[in-house]
């Protein structure tokens, strides 16, 4: 929500290279930090229930992140099943007086 908006402030041409550079960049860091709060969590409160560290780390996503994210995952776990979602944005964004998507 917002993102095509970001895009246009920062006079950054969407569908251009550079935002796409932007647009993976903005969401590897939200991506990083939502796993390192949730292995926090999980070494405080400890992982959700029936965590197995192999198939949630050989899992699609998972498989990508930062050795160093993998390796907490592997001896604290992750707190949350689940991390990050997209909600609808349609009501959200005019709620908030913001786009409403990136198409």
């Amino acid at each position: 929500m917002g993102f095509a908006e970001l895009l246009v402030r920062a006079g950054i041409p969407y569908r251009s290279d550079h935002s796409t550079e932007v647009t993976e960049a903005v969401f590897e860091t939200i991506r990083n930090a939502s796993y390192e709060q949730s292995v926090s969590l999980a070494r405080r409160k400890g992982s959700f229930g029936r965590f197995e560290a192999d198939p949630f780390l050989e899992s699609g996503y998972a498989a990508d992140l930062p050795t160093e994210i993998r390796e907490s995952i592997r001896e604290h776990g992750v707190r949350n099943l689940t991390l990050l979602t997209v909600a609808p944005r349609g009501t959200t964004g005019t709620m908030m007086a913001t786009s409403t998507g990136i198409e």
